[in-house]
């Protein structure tokens, strides 16, 4: 079992340097010609942020490094079947991005919007798995973060796919304000999902990050040409930043109460031991006395109120015995001496009389 788990740790740790290869490749080399921006470049739109915004994943891709390098060489102190599921994840994200690149470099914007669908489905997946267990793993605590961040920028890469894809298939989607303002609104509200249900901060830290150059876009581009999809963009990243320091907010005041709890917590315990060690005292059995100290205390007690042994009953009962025999035969005794002088006297009478 435990050489299964190492093989599927390098077949994770395997499986993020080939994505990865494949996205250096796309991006700066280029594939069948193309580079990545390049083909992005052929599906301009209303939702398309400046390019600084895109190379965010750079950062992004490093911390999943560091992932793919931690799974490797840890193992859960509590034996959580939820590591080892979003190893198996981590695979499945790896070999989908590859697929994407691939589809996109072809030009098949259909396989690439279902690959890319398939990517966030599966990276929503890595996320909740991160968040089980970073409540139960304090060294896995960064792990949410790093899925988070992954996970918002696969919703832009979404739906940027959804728009070529759209467009390949001869709806305006590229040039078309409202389309533009349905799919920023679909963007913001599957952040205010996460940031609310899940509070996922850095997964909205991303989300805002790309409307915002969206707007930038909007801004020094287009030159506010298409004010809706201003006004709705800027609309959008205040709702988000409100619903951001609400997320702060409520964390500080977590931590507040949790301090409280702590503070209330710990008179509370001394109270609780204190009446445990005072219970303890009361219920202590009385120490038996030493053989000196009976001697000492039986003989303060008073002759009468001493116990009478059976011993000691047994001699009296004796004793009184001799005593009575001893009186019975002194009043025999004396019984015989006075009959002695009466028979004496009357002698006497006799011999005078005569």
């Amino acid at each position: 079992m435990e050489h299964q788990k190492k093989i599927t740790g390098l077949i994770s740790l395997a499986s993020y340097l080939f994505s990865v290869i494949f996205i250096a490749i796309g991006f700066f080399v280029g594939l069948r010609g193309a580079k990545t921006m390049e083909i992005f470049d052929k599906f301009p739109g209303l939702i398309t942020p400046v390019k600084y915004v895109v190379w965010i994943w750079i950062p992004i891709w490093l911390l999943l490094g560091v992932y793919a390098l931690f799974q490797l060489f840890t193992q859960p102190k509590n034996a959580h079947q939820n590591f080892y599921s979003l190893r198996n994840f981590f695979i499945v994200g790896n070999i989908l991005t590859v697929l994407w690149i691939l589809s996109w470099h072809l030009n098949r914007t259909l396989w690439s919007f279902i690959f890319s669908v398939l990517l966030l489905a599966i990276t929503s997946l890595q996320l909740n798995v991160a968040g089980h267990l970073a409540k139960t793993e304090r060294n896995m605590t960064w792990m949410p973060a790093v899925f988070g961040m992954n996970l918002g920028l696969i919703v832009f890469l979404v739906a940027e796919n959804l728009s070529a894809m759209l467009k390949s298939m001869g709806l305006p989607t590229q040039s078309s304000q409202l389309f533009a303002v349905l799919f920023l609104a679909l963007i913001t509200l599957f952040g205010l999902f996460f940031i609310i249900g899940n509070r996922e901060f850095f997964f909205g830290l991303v989300i805002l990050w790309g409307l915002t150059g969206v707007l930038l876009k909007h801004i020094f581009v287009y030159k506010a040409a298409y004010k809706i999809v201003l006004t709705v963009n800027f609309l959008l990243i205040g709702l988000m930043l409100v619903s951001m320091i609400n997320l702060i907010q409520g964390n500080r005041r977590k931590k507040k109460e949790k301090k409280r709890r702590r503070k209330r917590s710990v008179p509370s315990q001394e109270a609780e031991r204190e009446k445990e060690q005072w219970m303890d005292r009361k219920e202590e059995p009385k120490i038996s006395d030493t053989e000196d100290e009976k001697t000492v205390k039986e003989s303060a007690v008073p002759e009468m109120q001493k116990p009478i042994s059976s011993e000691d009953s047994d001699f009296n009962a004796s004793s009184f015995k001799e005593t009575e025999l001893k009186s019975v035969q002194t009043e025999t005794e004396e019984e015989r001496i006075q009959t002695n002088e009466e028979k004496n006297s009357d002698v006497d009478t006799d011999s005078i009389s005569m």
